[in-house]
């Protein structure tokens, strides 16, 4: 559950800060009971910047923010605090960033010149306290199903993964292989399991009230490969179906029409497992944008555009692995980074990749770095996308 929740506090954006109010508020009733319902403005910082107090707690001021420079935001409110002299002793800040100990210098800060005590809620707090009460679990399950629900979603998931894949359903399958790819560990049948992973793929947003018919989860599967005859893609979907629609099996089958979709705790399976994939694909993009660091000085003073070439790094990456999957998988598991040419990294991101603001030669060596001496999040998740990758090509 905590993935869940703080996978859907790194996503909330200033468009979405009425739901991280109302996430807040319900995390806070415990302590404050009127703050669901009395939260009077009496600061104007914009919508994502109101400073308010509730009734019985006039010298506490209350903050939510999902602004990501908030040592900037905290600074803006304790000025309107004492421009409209509120009187505030503790300010609660509330916040869906990662700051922890990075706070300590400020919060040191504003006792020491204003006797101002800054008490910082930040994601962590949230994530280490959403099991503590039935209310905060229950707003935790609301929060996330609006923010990471539409995320991991077929079209949701589709957006971010599987760059070099050209259609939708090719992304969401290659995610569902690289998920299943502890199944297969010692599993000679490649074409079973894959075959089983893709039918699942297919049904992905199914539910019984939105079932599919077996010809409309043919008809998916062929677009994912293209070479094989449809009569082979029949009986290989069908086999498929019935493995997984046995008895407890992710697949529900209604014999009355004769349709598929997949249950509700393969459905909730899969969102859990997604939102661990998008987090440990975010780990990697960090290790790549720390690995571009150094090479390009407007970069590595901006770490939101830092970050951005992270992105753009795994994107591509990614063609590369597929058209070098063994390589890839020798040097990532072996640690064996000199198997891998970096001119020929350098050549498929110049041909293939999206534009970078750094020179192909550069984006190589970045790469390079942070493949010679991976952390241990990063390594897993290289080796079951290039798995994925090789899978996908092994079944077109």
């Amino acid at each position: 559950m905590q993935n869940r929740l703080r996978f859907a506090l790194e996503q909330v954006t200033t468009g979405e800060w009425q739901l991280f109010e109302r996430l807040c508020s319900e995390f806070l009733v415990s302590e404050f009971p009127s703050i669901r319902t009395t939260a009077g403005p009496s600061g104007d910082l914009g919508r994502d910047g109101e400073v308010f107090s509730v009734p019985g707690e006039e010298r506490t001021g209350f903050q939510y923010s999902v602004a990501t420079d908030w040592k900037s935001k905290i600074k803006k409110t304790v000025a309107t605090i004492d421009s409209n002299n509120l009187g505030y002793s503790l300010l609660i800040y509330c916040s869906s960033q990662r700051i922890g100990a990075k706070g300590d210098e400020l919060k040191s800060e504003l006792w020491k010149q204003q006797s101002l005590l800054l008490d910082i809620r930040d994601r962590e707090w949230f994530c280490d306290r959403e099991l503590e009460s039935p209310t905060r679990e229950a707003a935790s399950a609301d929060f996330c199903r609006h923010i990471v629900d539409p995320i991991v979603s077929t079209r949701g998931i589709a957006s971010v993964t599987g760059a070099p894949l050209a259609i939708q359903e090719g992304r969401v399958a290659l995610v569902q292989l690289a998920l299943n790819s502890a199944d297969r560990f010692g599993d000679k049948n490649l074409t079973k399991t894959s075959f089983d992973a893709v039918v699942q793929s297919s049904l992905l947003g199914t539910s019984q009230e939105a079932p599919l018919t077996e010809n409309e989860v043919i008809s998916k599967v062929l677009l994912l490969v293209p070479h094989g005859t449809a009569q082979q893609v029949h009986a290989l979907v069908r086999s498929s179906l019935q493995r997984l629609s046995l008895k407890n099996g992710p697949v529900k089958h209604h014999r009355s029409s004769d349709t598929y979709h997949l249950s509700f705790e393969a459905t909730e399976r899969w969102r859990l497992a997604a939102v661990g994939y998008l987090l440990d694909q975010e780990t990697l993009e960090a290790d790549l944008a720390a690995g571009a660091y150094g090479y390009n000085s407007k970069l590595d003073s901006d770490f939101a555009a830092l970050s951005a070439e992270g992105r753009k790094l795994r994107a591509s990456l990614e063609p590369v692995v597929l058209e070098n999957g063994e390589q890839f998988v020798a040097a990532v598991e072996g640690g064996e980074v000199h198997l891998l040419s970096r001119q020929s990294i350098s050549d498929s991101i110049a041909r293939l990749g999206p534009r970078l603001n750094l020179h192909p030669d550069q984006a190589a060596s970045a790469i390079m770095e942070v493949l010679a001496a991976p952390s241990d999040r990063t390594r897993n998740h290289l080796l079951r996308v290039i798995d994925a990758y090789t899978l996908m090509a092994f079944l077109q």
